[in-house]
């Protein structure tokens, strides 16, 4: 598979998922009071920032040069990319859609969770992104 389809992939699914976290937890997740709201989001901000900033860095640094190129990575690197970033950016509506829907009862449950997810799953994915959204091809 072209690597430039997997950096495509990627992008648009964890800046996408992780903007749209925001909306959802202040206007989905009507059982949150603001304060856990906010709390919420902050759990949530430095990565999306990070990766944010990852990510349109390597949109400028690149801008001249195709996304899609001849350069291929394995099938095995491939699925990867693919299953570690669906997993990550949803386990995370899971947890908040969970708290709507009384699955989850406790809010420091809720923040905990999503702690746990950014932490192991998304320092798993902090690897893929580093090498995916490298400006060396």
């Amino acid at each position: 598979m072209p690597r430039g389809y997997i950096i495509i992939f990627v992008s648009i699914l964890v800046l996408g998922g992780h903007l749209g976290l925001l909306p959802m937890i202040f206007f989905y997740a009507s059982r949150f009071e603001i304060a856990d709201k906010i709390d919420t989001a902050f759990i949530i901000g430095p990565i999306t920032a990070a990766y944010f900033i990852t990510i349109s860095k390597f949109v400028i640094d690149t801008r001249n040069i195709p996304t899609v190129t001849k350069e291929k990575v394995s099938a095995l690197y491939a699925v990867f990319s693919i299953v570690i970033s669906t997993f990550f950016v949803m386990s995370i509506y899971t947890v908040i859609w969970m708290m709507q829907n009384m699955m989850i009862v406790e809010i420091i449950t809720v923040k905990r969770s999503i702690g746990v997810i950014e932490l192991f799953v998304g320092g798993g994915f902090a690897l893929f992104v580093d090498n995916i959204f490298g400006t060396e091809r």
